[in-house]
């Protein structure tokens, strides 16, 4: 499944990241952007 994911597109990936990273810390939110 992992690698089905990465293969579809990038931006899934970067997404589920982003919103596991927003509840850890907001401070990354800003380094993201």
């Amino acid at each position: 499944n992992g690698v089905e994911e990465a293969e579809t597109s990038d931006e899934f990936s970067i997404e589920d990241v982003a919103v596991e990273v927003e509840e850890e810390s907001a401070t990354v939110d800003v380094v993201l952007i």
